[in-house]
């Protein structure tokens, strides 16, 4: 492709990238900085240190997963009362992920089953403690397999 043919490109896309933020303008900025202003909108907790588990089954070569989870909670209020959890929280989630055959967590599908469940077990929890749910999600900011 010739270079001016580039930059024509180019210039074309940052022109309609400009455009878009500018149609997006500061009101959707301005509304996202006063939900953080007023403690509502989405928060994340940190679980760290990273989990790290065998996976497999008895009698077979362990394998380990290496595994790094963050929870979104809606409000900062709702930020401390969940911290407060956490070390119930992360041993829900020692055991779920230990549970796990090696199988499940080397494909995307078992992640992301092995996700919904962390979310469920973490929210029925926190309901019984808590009387709401607080985490609306489990996102898995690391996950590592090692045979």
């Amino acid at each position: 492709m010739p270079m001016h043919t580039l930059r024509q490109l180019f210039s074309t896309r940052a022109l309609t990238l400009l455009v878009l933020l500018t149609l997006a303008g500061p009101a959707n900025f301005a509304g996202a900085a006063a939900k953080q202003e007023d403690g509502t909108g989405p928060a994340y907790l940190d679980l760290g240190p990273a989990f790290t588990v065998n996976v497999g089954e008895a009698g077979n070569q362990l394998s380990y997963a290496k595994v790094e989870l963050t929870l979104r909670i809606e409000g900062k209020p709702n930020l401390e009362r969940a911290d407060h959890h956490r070390p119930a929280l992360r041993d829900i989630l020692v055991t779920l992920l230990s549970n796990q055959p090696l199988e499940k967590v080397q494909d995307s599908d078992g992640r992301e089953a092995v996700r919904l469940t962390a979310l469920e077990q973490i929210q029925a929890f926190l309901e019984q403690e808590e009387g709401e749910q607080l985490v609306t999600d489990v996102l898995f900011t690391t996950f590592v397999v090692q045979r």
